[in-house]
């Protein structure tokens, strides 16, 4: 097409250039309307060659538009997009801070009740609700109860960055889970923080893959390893427990699970951004749009105080949400069990590892639209 183009136009130029010559054979009619016989034709040649010229364009643009999409697709956009949608969508499902009202306990007395030490009817109601579950989920065929659930203070800047514990209490003859009583006095505390650490904290008490083998001794990096395992595991199955018990009708678990699955979501969408340089600007974003001026204060503090130790506050988001979300929940809501570690004895003495199913998460999430977002391989 080109090399006719240029053809045509060489011939037109040599034949203008001896129209000029005092012409002999021919009339300058003659001459003349050839020239617009010539014109003509170039005009024709150059429309047809510009529609063929964007025809090429027009392909050119679709290759290397589904080439750009096909590795765009390769990197981690779809989890971005993923994240993104969840997110947005979690924060409105998770609605306002519930403040913690109506909780009561005492420093100096204990209830026992049923054989359970507490100090708060609160703690030991919520406990009693939430234990039983775990054998209704297939977590524990044999639940086990806290020997001891308080709310207790704390000291140094654990009172700060820690919300609940779990350790084994020998005088107790078992487990004591608490819950740091300096948030019970903190203004912007929320009920939703609350029952995620109690459930959180109960997972932990069941053992399995929830708990510290014992194996790693004082081997620092074998425990940090297991470490990541086991809390990664047990906030996994935290999520699917406050699913379950929405899906029972309490409505504080339905807001609390859709605030974790907001969390989760942001964290898992930051870290992503983070890796291509956005992070900033995803910040800038809930700076301006979601945070109120003393969350804003309160992550600026944070982040100040974690400032000296980045890689510490990077191994906490992984274990606690990163890793959970992308590679337990996730998958869980695409068919794969959470390997919990803990024996049923079965049918006939053959006993199996309990899975657990993450069928609660995926309900809520088919009754909001949400599963079409997840995409399984």
């Amino acid at each position: 097409m080109t090399r006719k183009l240029l053809n045509t136009l060489k011939r037109f130029f040599i034949f203008t250039k001896k129209l000029v010559k005092p012409l002999k054979s021919f009339s300058k009619w003659i001459g003349f309307t050839a020239l617009l016989l010539i014109l003509k034709s170039i005009y024709k040649l150059f429309l047809r060659s510009i529609t063929q010229l964007r025809f090429v364009i027009l392909v050119i643009a679709i290759i290397g538009a589904f080439l750009g999409i096909n590795r765009l697709m390769q990197t981690d956009f779809p989890l971005i997009v993923r994240d993104a949608k969840i997110y947005f969508k979690a924060y409105n499902q998770a609605g306002d801070t519930i403040p913690v009202e109506g909780i009561k306990y005492t420093y100096d007395e204990f209830t026992d009740t049923w054989g359970l030490l507490s100090n708060s009817e609160w703690y030991l109601n919520y406990t009693m609700q939430v234990v039983p579950l775990f054998s209704y989920e297939g977590l524990n065929f044999d639940p086990i109860y806290p020997a001891v659930m308080a709310f207790v203070p704390r000291a140094g800047d654990d009172t700060v960055t820690n919300l609940g514990r779990t350790e084994y209490a020998p005088e107790f003859k078992g487990e004591l889970v608490t819950i740091n009583d300096r948030y019970m006095l903190s203004a912007d505390s929320d009920m939703r923080d609350l029952l995620s650490t109690l459930v959180h904290e109960n997972i932990h008490v069941q053992k399995g893959n929830f708990t510290f083998t014992g194996a790693c001794g004082f081997n620092y990096e074998c425990w940090a390893k297991e470490s990541v395992e086991l809390e990664a595991k047990t906030t996994a199955a935290t999520l699917e427990v406050l699913a379950a018990m929405c899906n029972l009708g309490d409505d504080l678990a339905c807001s609390t699970f859709w605030m974790e699955v907001r969390d989760f979501a942001g964290t898992s969408l930051n870290y992503r951004l983070k890796q291509y340089g956005l992070e900033e600007e995803w910040q800038w974003f809930r700076n301006h749009f979601q945070r109120t001026p003393k969350e804003i204060a309160r992550r600026d503090k944070i982040l100040r105080y974690w400032s000296q130790t980045p890689e510490v506050r990077e191994n906490l988001i992984y274990k606690y949400s990163v890793y959970p979300w992308n590679d337990l929940i996730v998958t869980g809501m695409c068919g794969n069990l959470l390997n919990t570690g803990i024996l049923s004895p079965g049918e006939f003495g053959k006993a199996y590892i309990l899975g657990l199913k993450f069928d609660d998460t995926q309900y809520l999430f088919d009754n909001t639209n949400l599963s079409k977002v997840i995409t399984c391989k």
